[in-house]
Order: structure tokens, then C-alpha cells, then sequence
């Protein structure tokens, strides 16, 4: 869904744009969303590891008694 509206998003701000600057040309990459994708993956699993970490180390019942 996101990225059918980002797409068309772009398209309409490029048309708007192509107004006032002219034509412009948008090529679209599988490869490069893929791409993306694999490394936008990458970076959350590497910005979870340190809350999972801090989370392993707190016990049970403190957790409980916490709340």
C-alpha cells in the first residue's frame, strides 16, 4: 500500500515539477528496491540488538513487580 502511494506520489510531484522545469524522465529500478529493502532490513535488525540485549538481562519477576 505505502509504496503505491509513494509512487504515485512521486509522479505527481515530478509532473508538477516538470511544469516549472520541463520535462523530467523517472526510471524505476527493481534491483534498487530490493536493494533498499535488504538494507533497510539490515539496519533494523542491527538497531534491535541493543534493546534485545538490555531486554534478555532484566529478570522475570522484576519485570512484573515493575509494572
Amino acid at each position: 500500500g505505502g509504496m503505491v502511494l509513494g509512487l504515485l506520489a512521486t509522479f505527481g510531484i515530478l509532473n508538477m515539477l516538470g511544469i516549472y522545469l520541463g520535462p523530467i524522465d523517472l526510471s524505476f529500478q527493481p534491483l534498487t528496491l530490493l536493494l533498499t529493502l535488504l538494507f533497510v532490513l539490515v539496519v533494523a535488525c542491527l538497531a534491535s540488538f541493543g534493546p534485545v540485549f538490555t531486554a534478555s538481562r532484566v529478570r522475570v519477576r522484576g519485570a512484573l513487580r515493575y509494572e
